[in-house]
């Protein structure tokens, strides 16, 4: 089985949009006609990519209904942490409570990227390389961190 498993990040509390969310989860805001979650689905899925996990924790519920009435509903899952674990434990829980197995891609629930899915892929395959990491530039890298290219 090739690199086909998507896990998206979407169990925050989504703490800094509290303010204008009315305690809707970062991933089901609208965004025009549709939420954010179905623009980050289409991108995935645009890509040779077949099966999404959502790892959840904050109002599991909202994102059931959002699953049962998405066109995506065949291709994702759930699961649900039973208490917040942060990006590493959110991982491992998805790995040892789903069928999603080794190779995988993660995507945190509320970033969108130019990154080339199909081409991280290609490379990864290419050099069987262990784990890939995609970056992406920003002029400010505060929020972020910094990671150092050389050559």
């Amino acid at each position: 089985m090739g690199l086909n498993q998507t896990i998206i990040l979407a169990g925050g509390f989504g703490t800094r949009l509290k303010s204008i969310s009315n305690g809707i989860p970062k991933a089901l805001m609208p965004v025009g006609d549709s939420v954010y979650l179905d623009l980050l689905l289409d991108r995935v899925f645009n890509f040779e990519l077949s099966r999404v996990c959502l790892s959840l924790h904050y109002k599991p519920e909202l994102f059931q209904k959002y699953i049962n009435k998405s066109i995506h509903k065949e291709n994702l899952s759930s699961v649900v942490e039973p208490e917040p674990l942060g990006t590493g434990g959110a991982i491992y829980y998805v790995i040892n409570n789903s069928n999603v197995s080794s190779p995988f891609f993660v995507i945190n629930g509320d970033s969108l990227s130019d990154i080339d899915l199909n081409h991280m892929v290609e490379e990864f395959e290419k050099y069987q390389y262990k784990a890939m990491i995609g970056i992406s530039k920003v002029d400010d890298t505060k929020r972020y961190g910094t990671v150092s290219v050389q050559n």
